[in-house]
């Protein structure tokens, strides 16, 4: 007898294609699996099925031979021996069929098997086919959608120039007409002057004839300037709209902060609320010797600035020589910074932290963040600051200050994105539990004097000035 294997188990052959067919493809795009099906198809194709004709041949040929008298040779021992196995093949006619039957139902397994292998392979090669259609189909569609995305982004630049410049005619038409309105005003004024010492005309009749000449010479009255102004804005929230739109087609699934204009809304509200941008950067500057003093900034210690809104950190930042960039969020501040050359990312500030390496930044900026923040993103916040500083790094975090009566009871609920105020020593123990050392506190922004109670008004005036008109916000400077 023959020791190896006379035939293969092609049931254990297909379900180990399948199993590595299936994995393949759900691992990897289609663009990418087709070659993975293409060798399993070529591996198959490749298989040795000359094994299985030749078992099902010997099966056969011994199946012919069961039942028959073996060749006789000559001799009287070979006589005898042929008269024995006649009485033994006559004393087992009963078991001759059932080895028959053995033998037909093994021939017939193997020439199944070989016809599944035949037929597996067949399917293989047509299922390559397939794949090649559908990885052709997939790579146009890949193509139709940059081609679409191409045209979105440049209908959507064709759109905005024109409004970019009827809003700039439109800005140096309001500029020219209050320039003439103001002439005009200061020359009749002069008139007025004049008239009124000669004594020739009462000056209420004056001015009011002035008046009426200037609003008919001009047409510069109360309603045209309401007017212009209505325009400017409407085209000021088409800009932001378009400016939002078309990054939205390139984010194709933009969340329902878009679709609803909450983004823009907030960069609308950071300019009436928040301050003119030259004045917060004169508030942030008091940074910039921080950051100089702990040598921070060159290309081995970058700052990155979470929350960096319409970027004027990161522009003080770029002036003095500074590494710096940013992250929002907020779509439309990041359009904003975008449009100022700054180098900024849209995303989660948290998320944006995780994804960095450790011992990677100089500096973590954090202004007007964290009390917009939950205890445990906050937590969060800290944990992942202190992971990506490098040793000598500083982390600052400026917050309104809720020991001002004012602020912490009225003017921090004015932005109804926050959440609740952070006492001063409540985030100093804070930094300090999640790592940070020398961990200091700076105070910020105190109401000017002309407001506070006169300093003769004693004890009782200081407190209420200390509780009423203090800083208005205050900053954890945390070092690594």
């Amino acid at each position: 007898m023959q020791s190896e294997k006379p035939f293969l188990d092609v049931q254990e052959v297909v379900n180990e294609i399948r199993a590595r067919v299936r994995g393949r493809i759900a691992a990897q795009p289609v663009s990418r699996a087709v070659p993975e099906i293409e060798a399993v198809a070529t591996q198959v194709s490749s298989l040795d099925l000359s094994r299985l004709h030749e078992s099902a041949r010997r099966v056969r040929a011994a199946q012919a031979l069961v039942g028959q008298m073996p060749p006789q040779p000559p001799g009287l021992r070979a006589r005898l021996g042929a008269a024995m196995v006649a009485a033994v093949r006559r004393m087992l006619f009963w078991y001759t069929p059932q080895i028959q039957q053995f033998h037909y139902a093994a021939a017939q397994a193997i020439e199944e098997q070989e016809s599944a292998a035949s037929e597996l392979t067949r399917e293989l090669a047509s299922l390559s086919q397939s794949l090649q259609s559908l990885q052709r189909s997939v790579s146009g569609l890949e193509r139709e959608i940059a081609q679409l995305r191409t045209s979105a982004k440049q209908e959507t630049q064709e759109i905005i120039k024109p409004v970019r410049t009827e809003l700039s005619a439109l800005e140096v038409q309001l500029r020219t007409d209050l320039e003439n309105a103001i002439a005009a005003s200061d020359e009749r004024i002069t008139r007025v002057e004049a008239a009124v010492a000669s004594g020739s005309v009462s000056p209420e009749a004056r001015i009011k004839d002035i008046q009426r000449r200037m609003d008919e010479a001009i047409g510069f009255t109360g309603d045209r300037l309401a007017d212009l102004r209505t325009k400017l804005n409407l085209q000021s929230r088409q800009i932001a709209a378009l400016l939002e739109g078309s990054r939205v087609n390139e984010c194709p699934h933009g969340d329902e902060r878009d679709l609803r204009g909450i983004d823009s809304l907030y960069a609308k509200f950071e300019d009436v609320f928040r301050g003119a941008r030259e004045d917060i950067k004169e508030r942030v500057r008091v940074y910039v010797p921080v950051l100089s003093e702990a040598g921070i900034g060159g290309p081995d210690m970058p700052v990155l600035d979470i929350g960096c809104g319409r970027g004027e950190w990161l522009e003080l930042l770029n002036e003095n020589g500074i590494q710096a960039r940013g992250v929002d969020a907020n779509r439309a501040m990041v359009a904003r910074c975008e449009l100022l050359g700054l180098p900024v990312a849209e995303a989660d500030g948290i998320d944006y932290l995780k994804s960095l390496p450790a011992d990677s930044l100089g500096a973590v900026t954090v202004f007007h963040v964290v009390e917009h923040l939950q205890f445990e993103q906050l937590l969060d916040l800290l944990d992942e600051a202190a992971r990506v500083l490098k040793p000598g790094g500083v982390a600052i975090f400026e917050t309104p200050n809720p020991g001002n009566v004012l602020v912490g009871a009225s003017n921090f609920y004015t932005d109804p994105t926050h959440r609740n105020p952070l006492p001063q020593r409540l985030l100093q123990f804070l930094a300090e539990a999640r790592g940070f050392s020398r961990v200091d506190t700076m105070a910020l922004h105190p109401y000017p004097n002309d407001v506070l109670f006169p300093g003769d008004a004693g004890a009782v005036g200081e407190r209420l000035n200390d509780l009423l008109y203090g800083p208005q916000d205050y900053a954890i400077i945390a070092r690594r």
